[in-house]
């Protein structure tokens, strides 16, 4: 593994560089950017010495583009950091896949509470993918359809646009979580040290009543609490809903 050790880091974050030049691909390029990073992690023969590489390696990709650097930081390295040292430690397997995708939750929440550039840039993304959408069903075979269907979409594209980007964060920490947990259960795959542990992904009890609370929350008419039912429920529901895959 030695041979390798300095190829995990170059190959984890030209993978994540490649999303952009390559947006179709960003599924295997995000799988092949945590699974290098956590074979780094892991590897017997990581030292001092290839840590300082990683930091050069990422200074220098900082310095060309120190935004894609700063997204890698938080996507990946964190929640791949939080990963090693829970496999290390032998925590339950549910407590990495919980903590990793928090960060980039509070810096969603935080930038759509404290930024309104940020916000208003994504309102202007969403509205413009809806126009799109609405001329694409209008210009199809089903104009009339389509007309009559997204009529109330087109009168009201403000407050789906503001209920897109209250999502955002949640959406953002269900994404990772998996992302976590897949490469948490494919490393085992890809490893040839037979000592290995495969360890089962489950949830404390007490996350159910969680899951419940927020889902009761979307009885009430205040749109802030149907927003935070919302996010509950794509949380919860996303890790019980992977509590549940290797069930199957």
């Amino acid at each position: 593994m030695k041979n390798f050790l300095f190829a995990y880091p170059v190959l984890s974050l030209a993978s994540f560089l490649l999303i952009p030049v390559y947006p179709t691909g960003v599924l295997i390029f995000l799988f092949i950017s945590y699974l290098s990073l956590l074979w780094y992690g892991e590897d017997r023969g990581r030292s001092s010495r290839s840590d300082f590489f990683l930091v050069i390696l990422m200074g220098i990709a900082a310095f060309f583009n120190p935004f894609y650097v700063a997204g890698y930081l938080l996507l990946i390295f964190i929640p791949a950091t939080v990963l090693v040292l829970g496999r290390k430690k032998r925590v339950a397997s549910y407590i990495p896949v919980c903590v990793a995708p928090l960060p980039v939750f509070l810096v969603f929440f935080c930038m759509l509470l404290f930024s309104d550039s940020f916000v208003e840039s994504l309102r202007t993304y969403f509205l413009g993918e809806i126009d799109k959408l609405v001329k694409f069903l209008s210009d199809s075979g089903e104009a009339t359809f389509s007309a009559q269907k997204y009529k109330s979409l087109l009168a009201d594209k403000e407050r789906v646009i503001w209920w897109l980007i209250f999502l955002i964060p949640s959406m953002a920490y269900a994404i990772i979580s998996v992302f976590v947990y897949m490469v948490d259960k494919s490393k085992p795959l890809f490893d040839k040290d037979k000592n290995v542990i495969y360890r089962d992904f489950r949830l404390p009890d007490f996350f159910v009543w969680i899951l419940i609370l927020g889902g009761f929350l979307i009885l009430f008419k205040n749109p802030y609490l149907k927003n935070i039912s919302y996010c509950v429920l794509i949380i919860f529901g996303n890790l019980y809903f992977l509590q549940g895959i290797q069930l199957v």
